[in-house]
């Protein structure tokens, strides 16, 4: 006879320092502004592509 899986559980476990999508967002978006400032001149002469924001 084939051992049955089971999986149990019940509602949803939010960790005490928690981040909504809106702020991940806004943050990655910071991050990627600051990133192609600073390499504003690599990317103006064309050896360093900048990121999409």
């Amino acid at each position: 006879m084939p051992d049955r899986v089971v999986i149990t559980g019940t509602g949803l476990f939010t960790p005490p320092f928690s981040i909504s999508n809106e702020e991940l967002v806004a943050s990655l978006t910071v991050a990627v502004e600051e990133w192609n400032a600073e390499r504003a001149a690599q990317i103006a002469e064309g050896t360093v592509a900048a990121r999409p924001v």
